[in-house]
């Protein structure tokens, strides 16, 4: 973990100003404001576009990792990979102020940062221009400014930022300003502002500050950049600090008041070299030499120091609560006071709640999740994303209205999440869905017969074959009466997705599928010419094939009762060969096996369904299997 920020040493002793050295808000802050260029994100791209410009700039930061097979010339991110950047996507919805703050910044300073090829490339695409003269429009801009927003929850910049705001009262705050603008000001910070509700932190929002001004009674103003305030009527708006009292204050115009004391706890600094990976691991314009590793640390991937992680995180707007089971009293006792959690700096005044980072530490024991509707909700889809150590997971399309409360667990157990939607009246249930990194597999080398070609010449082969593939598993359709819940887990030693409900009457289950693969076949070629003088010479060469393909399942009217839990072999999954033929697209109906067995624990109502085997016996009885009718498409990518 980054080493917490030293104290600042209270010293204001100034009669002057102070300024961030050629920072000019005129020059280097933008015409549009916050709302406009999260508008024009939202409508100028769609997800799938936004997903393809983000493939190489998510290898850069997390490294080769994030690719089906680690292969980064051609990537194709894991379905974990993929399921946590469109969530974070989604999430831009709600304001990326935290990215257009940095953006200021970059492109006020351009030449001494040191940043990742990509972003030098857009860098260059952009600092030709007045910042006036770059709209909201700006294809280079948007992908800037989404990339900075994307960061503000990573390891490496979200962690000093709370080491700040929870260490750090407001009037330190404002000396370690102060001290940067006389030491370092080329290494400046943004300051993150928010409102208190209840015990949570909301409405987060991101200021640049350039300028300080002592005034009387111990009172400075801190001068900033805020991206909330169209050109047209920003009067330079200030952050007040009141160091006897030890409190700062923020008043916006036309918006409540920002405020907070020594005790809320509610004020952060970052600092633009937290968003820059160190010199040495800046990457390579060259992406076939990406590290397994990148800079940042990756929140979904199964290396490193984060196997004990859990992240709960909610895209979109209500208050969000987590508890975990306590074996000792068997009930759920909140986790708030125990645990850190990430505020969302969007700036547009939305109700969403910061993200739970938890440790899971390999547990059985359920973590009970609430959603509650704020008076304001509309009835919009949202998510509720779970990312651990391999693996992403969540609770799509869920509806919310004002004041309405949701209740899911989640289990994250050694063997994979599992996931249990309880239904507080009848409805049709959200999708559970599981997103998987790779799952690898190699074939003994194999040896063909040798072949003759002349008296003298002979050939033989040696072939090795691997395969990669990232899974994602959802389900969906099923009706739930009050109090019923539905349960989906990965059994990720067995290589089993589970699925089932305590519901009293038979369901009729939509299951989809989907594997992203990067296939590998190696053929070693020998040659041998013997001579009549008894010596001989061997020539050797390699021949490699390699494909990328998606293959995508769905079956529809899987029968499972409440007795039984339903699974799909995805160890054993291998519907269609691949041949010698470069096929653009199959699409066909197949035979799909689906196993049953009782369920391990008898169902709770209102509760988890334990749908994991023990790790003490983790072969089941013997299961009865059902053919289904699937549908079936495979798809190249080129």
């Amino acid at each position: 973990e980054p080493l917490p920020p030293a104290l600042a040493q209270l010293d204001l002793g100034t009669s002057a100003s102070l300024r961030l050295p050629g920072y000019t808000p005129s020059e280097d802050s933008f015409k549009f404001a916050n709302e406009d260029v999260t508008q024009a994100i939202q409508t100028s791209r769609h997800q799938p576009e936004w997903l393809d410009s983000f493939t190489l700039s998510l290898s850069q930061l997390f490294g080769a990792q994030v690719c089906v097979g680690q292969d980064v010339e051609r990537c194709i991110l894991t379905a974990a990979a993929q399921n946590w950047l469109a969530a974070q996507i989604d999430l831009m919805a709600q304001g990326v102020c935290d990215g257009i703050a940095a953006a200021s910044l970059f492109l006020w300073q351009p030449a001494s940062q040191s940043a990742l090829p990509g972003w030098q490339k857009l860098l260059a695409e952009l600092t030709p221009f007045n910042r006036f003269q770059v709209t909201a429009d700006n294809p280079a801009l948007q992908t800037f400014v989404a990339n900075q927003a994307l960061l503000q929850g990573v390891d490496e910049v979200y962690l000093p930022t709370q080491e700040i705001r929870e260490n750090l009262t407001p009037k330190e705050v404002l000396a370690e300003l102060v001290n940067n603008f006389r030491s370092a000001p080329q290494n400046p910070y943004t300051i993150g502002i928010y409102r208190q509700q209840d015990d949570q932190l909301v409405e987060g929002h991101s200021l640049l500050p350039y300028r300080i001004e002592p005034g009387p009674n111990n009172q400075y103003r801190v001068y900033v950049f805020d991206s909330n305030l169209p050109a047209t009527t920003r009067d330079e708006p200030y952050l007040l600090f009141d160091v006897e009292a030890d409190t700062w204050s923020y008043e916006p115009a036309d918006v409540p008041a920002y405020a907070g004391d020594a005790q809320s706890e509610n004020l952060d600094l970052t600092q633009l070299s937290w968003r820059l990976p160190p010199e040495n691991t800046a990457g390579s314009a060259d992406a076939s030499e990406l590290a397994t590793e990148g800079p940042f640390t990756c929140p979904f991937c199964g290396t490193g120091n984060q196997t004990e992680s859990l992240e709960v995180a909610l895209i979109g707007q209500g208050q969000l609560q987590v508890y975990q089971f306590d074996n000792l009293t068997g009930e759920y006792v909140s986790v708030a006071q125990a645990t850190d959690r990430v505020p969302f700096k969007g700036g547009l005044d939305r109700a969403v709640p910061a993200r739970y980072s938890l440790l899971a530490e390999g547990s059985d024991r359920p973590f009970k999740i609430t959603i509650t509707g704020t008076v304001t909700s509309v009835q919009e889809d949202l998510t509720l994303q779970i990312v651990g150590p391999g693996y992403t997971a969540g609770f799509e399309k869920l509806r919310l209205a004002p004041e309405e409360t949701l209740t899911m667990y989640v289990t994250a157990s050694e063997r994979g999440p599992e996931l249990a939607f309880v239904a507080h009246r009848g409805l049709t249930i959200p999708h559970l869905s599981i997103y998987l990194e790779d799952d690898f597999t190699a074939s003994p080398a194999t040896t063909a017969e040798p072949e003759t070609l002349a008296d003298n010449i002979s050939r033989d082969r040696m072939t090795n074959y691997s395969k990669h593939v990232s899974y994602s598993f959802n389900v969906s359709d099923i009706f739930l009466p009050t109090g019923r819940t539905v349960g989906v887990s990965v059994d990720r030693t067995l290589k089993r997705f589970y699925f089932a409900d305590n519901d009293s009457t038979n369901d009729d289950y939509t299951l989809n599928i989907i594997g992203r693969t990067k296939e590998e076949q190696t053929t070693q070629i020998e040659t041998r010419e013997d001579f009549p003088n008894g010596e001989f010479e061997i020539t050797t060469r390699t021949e490699r094939r390699t494909r990328r393909y998606e293959e995508s399942l769905q079956v529809s009217g899987v029968e499972v009762d409440y007795q039984s839990r339903a699974y799909f072999d995805y160890g054993n999954w291998a519907q269609i060969p691949t041949t010698e033929d470069d096929l653009a697209e199959i699409s066909t109906t197949i035979e799909v096996p689906i196993a049953y067995d009782p369920l391990p624990t008898p169902a709770v109502l209102a509760g988890p369904l334990s749908l994991n085997p023990p790790s003490s016996n983790p072969e089941p009885p013997t299961a009865q299997t059902r053919l289904y009718r699937g549908n079936l498409i495979k798809s190249n990518y080129r």
